[in-house]
C-alpha cells in the first residue's frame, strides 16, 4: 500500500466496487441494448446510437483503468477540471467561453480529501451508464435522492456531474440527465412531447417548458418576436393583461422564474437557430436583474463551456434601464451592500469590459445613483403604462434600431 494512503472505509469501498462491478456486468449486453432502432428526438431527428455507444465505451474504458490500478496496488484517481474563474473565460463571437487549457486536478480516492468526490463521480458515472444503456433519463434530483448518504446535497451532486461532464467530454443532456424544469412559455408555439402528445402553449396560464427540450420530437413557432421576462409575477401579470391578443405583433412570452434554467436556455436557443426571431429581454433595474439577461445573452460562469448551445448573443435588453428611473419617475430603491458588490464584480467581467460599452454605462450610473427599481415600480405609473405605454415604446425603438443578429459588444 502506498504511504499516502489513508485507511479505507469498507462502506465505501462496496458503494465503489458496487459501482465498477455493475458496470462490468452489464458490458456483455451493451451490444444487444443499443442496438434496438428507437426515436430519441434530439434536434427532431433520428436518435444517434453512436453518440450513446461511444459514451458508454468511455465509462467503460475508466472503470476498466480503474480496477487495473487497485489490482497492481496503485492509487485510485481521475483528472477533473478545476472549478471555472472568471479568469478562465474569453469572449468569443460574442459569446462566454473558456480558454483552452490543459489544466487539471486529480481526485484521489485514498486520499481523506478526495475520497468522497471520488465515490460520487463513480456513483455517478454507473447511474448514467444504466440510463444510457437502458435508454432513459432522469433529472438531477433523482440522482441525489438515489444514495442520499453519498450524495449529501443538491449542490454536490450538480459539481459532481460537473467532473463526469469532463471526464466523458459531454454536455449533461447527452448523459440523458436533466434539471428540473421551471421556464414558462406562452404564446404561438407547439412542441410535440416525447410521449407523442401535441402541446399549443397559447393559453392563459403559460406551459411549462419541458426538461428535455432537446428530446421534443417537434417545435412549431408563429410568432414575430419573444419577450423573456425576468419574473413569474411580471409574467402572469402580462398574461392576465392579455398581452398576446394586445400587441401588435405576434408575441411570444417567456419567463425562468429568476435566474435561467438550462431547460429554458436551450428553447430560447433552438427558436434562435430555427426561426431567428428578435429576442428581448425585460428585468428588474438592478444588478441581479442585468445579470439575468447577461446570462441569456452571453452565458453564465459555471456552463461557460457550453455557452454555445445556452447562449442567445442576438437578445436585446429593451428594460428596465437604469437610466429609466430618473427619466420615468420610477420609485427608486435604495442600493445596499451586496447590489453594490455585485456591480463591482458586473464591470469586470468579459462581456463588460469595453468602456463604451452600453452596459457599463448603465451599471455605472446606477452606482452613480445608488438606487435602484423592479418592473413593478412601472405599474405605479399607471395600472396599464407597462403594456399600453412601456412595452411599445421600447419594442418599438428596438425594432426601428434595427435588430441586430451581433450586437453583444453594445448590449
Amino acid at each position: 500500500m502506498s504511504p499516502d494512503r489513508t485507511e479505507e472505509s469498507p462502506a465505501q469501498d462496496r458503494v465503489l466496487l458496487s459501482g465498477i462491478c455493475k458496470t462490468k456486468r452489464n458490458e456483455s449486453n451493451l451490444d444487444v441494448s443499443l442496438s434496438v432502432p428507437h426515436y430519441n428526438g434530439q434536434h427532431g431527428h433520428h436518435y444517434n446510437m453512436n453518440d450513446h455507444k461511444e459514451l458508454v465505451a468511455k465509462i467503460l474504458q475508466i472503470f476498466k483503468r480503474l480496477t487495473q490500478m487497485e489490482l497492481q496496488e496503485n492509487n485510485l484517481e481521475v483528472k477533473v477540471k478545476p472549478k471555472p474563474t472568471w479568469d478562465m473565460c474569453r469572449m468569443e463571437n460574442d459569446i462566454l467561453t473558456q480558454k483552452v487549457s490543459t489544466k487539471s486536478r486529480r481526485v484521489v480516492y485514498h486520499h481523506k480529501n478526495g475520497r468522497h468526490q471520488f465515490l460520487l463521480i463513480i456513483f455517478l458515472m454507473s447511474e448514467i451508464f444504466k440510463l444510457l444503456t437502458l435508454r432513459t433519463s432522469c433529472s438531477k434530483r433523482e440522482l441525489y435522492y438515489r444514495d442520499p448518504q453519498l450524495t449529501h446535497s443538491q449542490r454536490t451532486v450538480d459539481k459532481g456531474l460537473q467532473d463526469v461532464c469532463f471526464l466523458l467530454e459531454a454536455n449533461l443532456w447527452e448523459l440523458n440527465v436533466f434539471s428540473s424544469s421551471k421556464g414558462l412559455v406562452a404564446g404561438p408555439l407547439k412542441f410535440r412531447s416525447k410521449h407523442q402528445e401535441m402541446v399549443d402553449c397559447h393559453n392563459s396560464l403559460g406551459t411549462l417548458i419541458p426538461a428535455d427540450v432537446l428530446g421534443l420530437m417537434e417545435i412549431s413557432v408563429d410568432a414575430e418576436m419573444v419577450l423573456i421576462v425576468e419574473k413569474d409575477t411580471v409574467f402572469r401579470r402580462l398574461l392576465e393583461d392579455r398581452i398576446l391578443d394586445r400587441m401588435s405583433r405576434k408575441l411570444l412570452l417567456v419567463t425562468s422564474k429568476g435566474y435561467p434554467d438550462v431547460g429554458t436556455r436551450l428553447l430560447l436557443q433552438k427558436i434562435w437557430t430555427t426561426y431567428r426571431i428578435p429576442m428581448f429581454a425585460l428585468v428588474d433595474a438592478d444588478p441581479f436583474g442585468i445579470e439575468i439577461y447577461c446570462v441569456y445573452k452571453f452565458g453564465s460562469l459555471a456552463l461557460s463551456h457550453q455557452s454555445q448551445y445556452l447562449a442567445v448573443p442576438a437578445i436585446r435588453w429593451i428594460g428596465v434601464r437604469p437610466s429609466h428611473i430618473p427619466l420615468l419617475g420610477l420609485k427608486p430603491l435604495p442600493l445596499n451592500g451586496r447590489d453594490r458588490a455585485r456591480i463591482d464584480e458586473l464591470l469586470k467581467r468579459p462581456y463588460i469590459g469595453k468602456a463604451g460599452c452600453e452596459l457599463a454605462r448603465e451599471l455605472r450610473l446606477m452606482s452613480e445613483l445608488d438606487v435602484k427599481a423592479e418592473i413593478e415600480s412601472l405599474v405605479d405609473i399607471s395600472t396599464d403604462y407597462l403594456i399600453n405605454d412601456y412595452l411599445p415604446a421600447q419594442l418599438k425603438l428596438a425594432f426601428i434600431d434595427g435588430f441586430q443578429v451581433t450586437n453583444g459588444s453594445n448590449y
